[in-house]
C-alpha cells in the first residue's frame, strides 16, 4: 500500500510523517526505514527506525529509485515499512530547480579562467529566474522546446508552453544570447517541425535538432535522424545548404534553410558519430566527472574532495579521466542504461 501525505508548506506534513514513523516503529514487530533527502531526522525518530540519507546514492530518477528501494528489500526481508520524505530534493535534470543556480553561476563567473558560462534549461522557470541569472552574469542560454503542442509539452515537462514563450521574449528584450534545442520524434509530425523553425526564424535563433539518443528509458519514443529531416524539410519545397560556420562550441553541423534567417544545427550522436573531435567531460551533479556520456565510469571528485584532496591532487585526477577518455562511445551498439538527468541532459 501507498500512502502519501499533500499539502502546502508549513501545513505540518513533516510533523505528521515523524509521528507515522515513531508509531509504527513502536508497534510493528518487522523493520522500518525512512530515506530522506538528508539526515534532518536524526533527533526526531525512534532509535529502532533505520534513517537513509538519499544524499549519498544517485537516486536521480524513477528506476535509480526502483533499484535502491528493491536492493533494501533484498538486503533485510524483515522490512515491514518504508517512508520517504522530500523526495523532490533529491536531484532533478532542470537546474533552475536546485536553489542557488544563479548564485553558482556567479561564482564560475568570478573563476580565474573561465571565459564563459551557459544554462541550458526547459525554460519553464526562465521568466521569473531570468532577472538574477543576467546579473550572475550568464553568457548565453539553451532552451530545450521539444514541441510547441502546449498539452504534449505540459505531459513532457509539467509546466506551461505560454512560460517559455514569454521567456524567449524576455531573453530578446535584455539581449542574451540563446539557441533552442529539439529533440525530433516521429510521433510529433512534420508540422511540429515547421512550426520550431517558425519560431526560431521570429527571433532568428539558432535551432539545433539533437537526435534521440538509445537509453533504456528512451526503448518506447522512435526519434528521428538529420538526413530524416533534411528529406521531409526538401519534400516540402525548401532549400537546404550546407553552412561551413561554427556557432557555439558543440558538436552540430549547421544549415542554411532558404526563406529563414537563422542558422538550423543537427547534433546527431548515430548517424553523424563525431567521436573523433568531441571536447567534452562532463561533471554531474553528485560530483563524478565522466570523459564520454556514455561511460559508467568515472572519477569521483566528490570522494576525493572530502577525503581532504589537495588541488594537485584533483588536478592529476581529472588529467587521469581526461586522457582516458574513449576513443567513441558504443551507443550504437548498445542502450545506455541510465537517465539524461543523472549526467546533466
Amino acid at each position: 500500500m501507498v500512502r502519501l501525505i499533500m499539502g502546502e508548506k508549513g501545513t505540518g506534513k513533516t510533523k505528521k510523517l515523524i509521528e507515522m514513523i515513531n508509531t509504527t516503529a513502536q508497534e510493528d514487530n518487522g523493520s522500518v526505514v525512512c530515506v530522506e533527502a538528508k539526515s534532518t531526522m536524526t533527533f526526531d525518530l525512534h532509535y529502532h527506525v533505520r534513517l537513509i540519507s538519499a544524499y549519498e546514492y544517485d537516486l536521480s530518477n524513477y528506476e535509480a529509485l526502483r533499484g535502491f528501494l528493491f536492493g533494501l528489500y533484498a538486503g533485510n526481508y524483515d522490512i515491514s515499512h518504508i517512508f520517504i520524505d522530500n523526495l523532490f530534493k533529491i536531484t532533478g535534470g532542470e537546474p533552475l530547480l536546485r536553489k542557488g543556480c544563479s548564485d553558482f553561476i556567479a561564482c564560475l563567473k568570478q573563476t580565474e579562467g573561465v571565459e564563459q558560462v551557459t544554462l541550458t534549461t526547459n525554460g519553464t522557470l526562465l521568466a521569473q529566474q531570468l532577472p538574477a541569472l543576467i546579473a550572475a552574469g550568464v553568457d548565453s542560454i539553451n532552451v530545450s522546446l521539444d514541441t510547441l503542442d502546449a498539452a504534449y509539452y505540459a505531459e513532457l515537462t509539467g509546466g506551461s508552453l505560454g512560460s517559455v514563450l514569454q521567456a524567449l521574449q524576455q531573453l530578446q528584450s535584455a539581449g542574451i544570447p540563446f539557441k533552442l534545442n529539439c529533440v525530433p520524434l516521429a510521433e510529433n509530425g512534420f508540422a511540429d517541425i515547421m512550426a520550431l523553425l517558425q519560431l526560431a526564424d521570429k527571433y532568428n535563433a539558432p535551432l539545433r535538432f539533437i537526435e534521440l539518443m538509445p537509453l533504456d528509458c528512451n526503448t518506447n519514443l522512435q526519434g528521428l535522424s538529420g538526413s530524416e529531416i533534411r528529406s521531409q524539410l526538401e519534400q516540402a519545397g525548401l532549400q537546404l545548404q550546407p553552412d561551413a560556420q561554427r556557432y557555439g562550441n558543440g558538436p552540430a553541423s549547421y544549415w542554411r534553410i532558404g526563406g529563414y534567417k537563422m542558422p538550423v544545427g543537427f547534433i546527431e550522436p548515430l548517424h553523424n558519430k563525431f567521436c573523433a573531435v568531441c571536447n567534452r567531460v562532463r561533471l554531474t551533479s553528485v560530483g563524478m566527472l565522466k570523459p564520454c556520456l556514455y561511460c559508467n565510469e568515472g572519477m569521483n571528485l566528490k570522494r576525493l574532495l572530502r577525503d581532504g584532496a589537495s588541488d594537485a591532487d584533483l588536478v592529476k585526477a581529472m588529467q587521469e579521466i581526461i586522457y582516458a577518455k574513449p576513443a567513441g562511445h558504443s551507443f550504437d551498439v548498445k542502450a545506455a542504461r541510465f537517465n539524461m538527468s543523472q549526467i546533466g541532459g
